[in-house]
């Protein structure tokens, strides 16, 4: 009897400690891992060992330049074809990239946590995220330094469900991990002699620049607030929330910048913005 009590116990903690010992070795390879690529691949095996996911992605940002794609696990060629507008500057209106700028938020975050309400009817939304085969993303946001941010893109393909709230709680749950690795590791691992190329004016400058050039009228400063709202996915009664002003007003600053554009949409503002970015 007490042989079988014993059995039972050890057959009981089996799978737990078979789980910790992978986890170990993961995190192990981790730290050992050589170069960017590497590390990055390792990772995408860790959290793979956890919750199952499709793609994984990784950019660095840093104030002034474009974005730089550090990784991903599929074909970076095609992923760069797609990416190449929101590398040149459309990821300064990324919800995310704005949550940790703006708002200087750290951690796990899941699209509906950062993007304003109504973001799905937004043209940014219509012109990235539609284009995309993604059922869900959850994302790190990792801050390096003053100037630099890593952000870690984990997505499900839209033949998968959404992940789960376990699923989300277990990434959040690595978070302290996967951010101090990066972090402290940056220095060891980034290539110094493979620099982001600099944003091209007027986007180095930031993106009211950008807006304050749209047009052959010149924008008022509330105008340019409300451009700025409207192209992060914003709609009326959320500017008017942001700016402390009615929604009437804001309406009333939207009626005069369109005629100062010669627009009469939110859609033709995008592709206004979008021209003046790249043409």
């Amino acid at each position: 009897m007490a042989s079988l009590i014993e059995d039972t116990k050890r057959s009981a903690v089996q799978p737990e400690e078979g789980f910790l010992a992978n986890l170990s070795r993961s995190i192990a390879d981790l730290i050992e891992a050589d170069n960017l690529q590497d590390f990055f691949g390792r990772l995408s095996s860790l959290l793979n060992g956890l919750i199952t996911f499709d793609y994984l992605i990784v950019y660095q940002f840093e104030a002034g330049h474009e974005a730089k794609l550090l990784y991903c696990n599929i074909d970076r060629e095609v992923l760069l074809s797609h990416m190449a507008h929101y590398q040149a500057g459309l990821y300064l209106l990324d919800p995310f990239y704005v949550a940790a700028i703006t708002n200087h938020q750290q951690g796990v975050y899941r699209i509906d946590q950062v993007a304003p309400m109504e973001f799905e009817a937004s043209e940014y939304y219509n012109a990235h995220y539609k284009q995309v085969t993604i059922s869900d993303e959850v994302r790190y946001l990792i801050q390096i330094d003053e100037s630099r941010w890593v952000h870690i893109f984990v997505e499900r393909d839209v033949s998968h469900p959404p992940f789960s709230g376990d699923d989300f709680y277990k990434l959040k749950s690595l978070e302290p991990l996967v951010r101090s690795l990066v972090v402290r590791r940056w220095e060891r691992l980034y290539t110094k002699g493979s620099q982001p190329q600099q944003l091209k004016e007027p986007l180095n400058l930031g993106i009211r620049s950008s807006i304050s050039r749209l047009g052959d009228s010149e924008l008022t400063k509330r105008e340019i607030d409300v451009v700025e709202l409207v192209l992060k996915g914003h709609a009326s009664k959320s500017i008017a929330d942001h700016l402390c002003i009615s929604e009437g007003t804001v309406n009333n600053h939207k009626r005069n910048l369109y005629a100062k554009l010669g627009i009469k949409s939110q859609g033709q503002l995008f592709n206004v913005f979008l021209s003046e970015l790249f043409g």
